[in-house]
């Protein structure tokens, strides 16, 4: 997997993943369980598509708990509550993975 300049000369272009909150209520609190997250992947490319997004959050002890798994590489989800990360693999269609790791 690359970003879809990379390869193809002219600037990279940006690859990666993030987290965004789509409602705090307003007042910058967050709750978990509650509060909808959108968790983005971007950039990636290759050519044995489809590609395909493993969501999960993966808790300070260790413990993982998938979000999703399937061909969107964005979703709305709410998340666990307590101190984790959030990890995204990206899967090429010969099931060669990439990941990276967030907040």
């Amino acid at each position: 997997l690359y970003s879809q300049t990379e390869n193809h000369g002219g600037p990279k272009s940006e690859i990666g993943c993030k987290a965004t909150v789509l409602d705090d209520n307003g007042r910058g609190i967050f709750f978990a369980g509650e509060s909808k997250f959108k968790l983005a992947c971007f950039g990636y490319f290759d050519e044995d598509i489809p590609l395909r997004y493993h969501f999960k959050s993966i808790s300070s002890t260790g413990d993982t708990s998938t979000l999703y798994s399937g061909p969107s590489s964005s979703i709305v989800t709410t998340l666990p509550e307590g101190e984790f990360k959030i990890q995204a693999v990206i899967y090429d269609s010969l099931g060669l993975p990439t990941s990276t790791e967030f907040y």
